[in-house]
């Protein structure tokens, strides 16, 4: 998901070559607005966070959706409900910074508009969380909101922690989870054929100084010629394979290229191991 940033710079390279202003203009606003356009979990966490602790209610609930509509819809069915069943608990986190910086009107402005969905049995997932809901209602009326056993919990800076990490974990699952746009995956292909290209001059290099060598000392060293030999005609056929696959991800990406794709590393892995394995006595 690294490629993100470079594919944006892309189109909006394309859109102003093509003249489509209002298109371009359009992107960069919703660019700007965007918390998961890094695609690195790390700032979108810490964005989330961020709400949270400056009291953005707002800012919490559309980052969430956007993560529902982008990432969460795209997993599994096991997985989508354990990442959704967080909700609860990032909303539980606002109405206990709000409660602990003594700003009840949110909280009771937060349960004036969000109450019936949260306390409903449609407008939440199972776990049986309208219900403890129910018990939350009556937070901006505890006197001694954190020694009540209903909310000491969340008061817990650790329980935070816990939290956070969570989302963390949960989003980096989703991530590797979830299929990439083509254009992504094509730019991921493009990257991976440089580093190929590096890895077959290196092993290029190799094969000319075996080949110096044996041209210098093979009337000298006959055993060592076969030796010699031997380990060129492996790296041989390593830059081989590899040139195979860099021909392929030449290509545009297609379905069949991407499911082909870990049969070629285990080839090169496999070639590679017999390269750099030592000699049979």
């Amino acid at each position: 998901m690294n490629g993100i940033p470079y594919i944006d710079e892309l189109i909006k390279e394309y859109l102003l070559f093509r003249g489509y202003m209002k298109t371009f203009s359009g992107f960069m606003s919703e660019q700007s607005s965007d918390a998961t356009r890094s695609g690195r979990v790390g700032p979108i966490v810490e964005a989330l966070f961020q709400h949270i602790d400056e009291l953005n209610l707002r800012g919490v609930l559309d980052m969430w959706q956007t993560l529902v509509t982008r990432i969460f819809s795209q997993l599994p069915a096991a997985l989508s409900y354990r990442a959704k069943a967080l909700r609860s608990s990032l909303l539980k986190l606002y109405l206990v910074t709000a409660m602990k910086r003594k700003q009840k009107n949110l909280v009771s402005e937060f349960f004036q508009s969000h109450a019936a969905s949260l306390t409903s049995e449609d407008g939440v997932d199972e776990n049986n969380e309208a219900s403890k809901w129910q018990d939350w209602l009556a937070l901006p009326y505890v006197k001694d909101a954190k020694s009540d056993s209903r909310f000491a919990a969340c008061f817990d800076p650790e329980w935070a922690e816990l939290l956070e990490i969570s989302m963390r974990n949960i989003l980096s699952r989703a991530f590797r989870s979830i299929s990439l746009p083509s254009l992504l995956a094509y730019q991921l292909q493009l990257l991976e054929s440089k580093q190929h290209k590096a890895e077959i001059q290196s092993l290029r290099a190799k094969i000319e100084a075996l080949e110096h060598k044996l041209t210098v000392y093979a009337q000298h060293n006959p055993s060592e010629k076969k030796e010699d030999t031997q380990n060129v005609t492996r790296l041989r056929a390593t830059a081989h394979i590899r040139k195979q696959h860099e021909k392929q991800s030449a290509k545009s990406p297609t379905h069949k290229d991407m499911k082909n794709t870990r049969h070629a590393r285990r080839a090169r892995q496999k070639a590679e191991g017999q390269a750099s394995s030592p000699q049979a006595q």
